[in-house]
């Protein structure tokens, strides 16, 4: 072959190798821009971000635990019926339903006020029992008529649970008038307890709880009778005898009632939960 021949196969190879790459350039460059303008309207797909969230704190402390329980005073009529929840420390639960659905029953089986027939009941993963609430679990039970010593005053009634509570000291009665300023309940103090309306007698008994730290508050239909403002005030001091720990549970038929002052509700209808 002729050096010229040559040559020309030469130039002619480059040609194709250059035209080659130059098709390959166009090529990535198109698919750049097509990426761009996927990316512009939204119509790429991305590998998706996998954020990994940890439960709330207070989801890994479980103070109360009901599994399958049920309740029931006579052969044919069941209080509760195969309830079943848990509660966690930090939350205001709601028990939300009609009058003489059961609601009260669930309050005074966490309170070992009654005995479940069937399934069993949890606090702090221990029998809720007397020896428990007095040694190990400190439980406030408010029922709809608080019980207090009718002819005494208020700052006799709030010595008396002192005492109940602590060792007698001479300086009993000074502590109890502290609570009550504390509570704003300062006025009350001289009052004898008949003398006092539905919702002061509801606010001295959250004062009473005053006296030691709460692991769990329950209010049985405490809101029943109260105003809109009372409710208000009484969680009000409410949040002064409870910490960021403490479980509340209350009982309610008003719907609002619940979406106001709960973090979750709870509706039982006919001795069964909802849902």
């Amino acid at each position: 072959m002729s050096k010229k021949a040559m040559s020309s196969k030469i130039v002619t190879a480059q040609e194709e190798g250059e035209k080659i790459l130059h098709e390959q350039d166009e090529i990535s460059a198109k698919e750049d821009n097509i990426t761009t303008a996927k990316k512009l309207f939204g119509r790429i797909e991305e590998a998706p971000v996998v954020v990994k969230t940890e439960e709330p704190e207070w989801k890994k402390n479980l103070v109360v635990k009901f599994d399958k329980v049920s309740l029931k005073f006579t052969k044919e009529f069941y209080a509760l019926f195969n309830v079943s929840f848990e509660a966690f420390e930090g939350e205001n639960i709601a028990i939300l339903g009609e009058n003489e659905c059961g609601k009260t029953s669930i309050l005074r089986l966490i309170a070992s006020l009654e005995t479940p027939c069937t399934g069993t009941i949890k606090m702090f993963n221990k029998k809720p029992s007397k020896k428990l609430f007095q040694k190990e679990v400190m439980l406030g039970f408010l029922p709809e008529n608080p019980v207090f010593l009718t002819k005494k005053t208020v700052l006799e009634n709030m010595v008396y649970v002192k005492r109940i509570r602590e060792k007698k000291t001479r300086t009993d009665s000074d502590v109890a008038s502290g609570v009550l300023f504390d509570m704003g309940l300062v006025e009350l103090k001289n009052k004898k307890i008949s003398e006092l309306s539905y919702f002061q007698k509801q606010c001295l008994a959250v004062a009473r709880l005053k006296f030691r730290p709460m692991d769990a508050i329950l209010l049985d239909g405490v809101f029943d009778k109260m105003t809109e403002e009372e409710i208000k005030l009484f969680m009000d001091l409410i949040d002064k005898v409870k910490n960021e720990k403490t479980l509340i549970v209350f009982t309610t038929i008003d719907i609002l009632t619940a979406k106001k002052y709960s973090t979750r509700i709870i509706k039982i209808e006919n001795g069964s939960i909802l849902g």
